[in-house]
């Protein structure tokens, strides 16, 4: 019984590391998201605004 406990204690002494380590991955993995998203964003509008000056300089 002793042992079952010690192992139970160990692996509580582990956990709340692990929990706060995957808790940084996923704000990591939020952030670099929302980068990749605003990145996305930019180029679509560069590359409208540009397909918007062509139109304009072909009517003229």
């Amino acid at each position: 019984m002793l042992n079952i406990f010690k192992y139970l204690n160990i692996i509580e002494q582990q956990n709340p590391n692990q929990i706060i380590e995957k808790g940084k991955q996923i704000q990591i993995d939020i952030k670099t998201g929302i980068i990749l998203i605003l990145i996305a964003i930019i180029i679509i509008l560069i590359s409208f605004i540009i397909e918007l000056k062509l139109k304009s300089k072909s009517k003229k």
